[in-house]
């Protein structure tokens, strides 16, 4: 199994979890079965999103700017 494949099933698993709406994720990594548990929906988004890039599925990072006006 290539470093890849590992990152493709890593992704699949964390939405799969995701879904379910669990925060305990099991993956194989490297030929190692290994289990992780995030602290929340939230942590385990930031988690996908990085994977995501990593393995080129995402390009761009999303940016916001907050505005504030004085009202007069």
């Amino acid at each position: 199994m290539t470093a890849h494949d590992d990152l493709t099933r890593q992704i699949a698993d964390l939405r799969n979890a995701i879904s379910l709406g669990v925060r305990k994720v099991r993956s194989r990594v490297n030929g190692e079965e290994q289990e992780v548990e995030y602290r929340s929906l939230a942590e385990m988004r930031d988690v996908l999103a990085d994977l995501e890039r990593q393995a080129g599925l995402r390009t761009s990072v999303k940016s916001s700017f907050a505005s504030h006006s004085r009202g007069y």
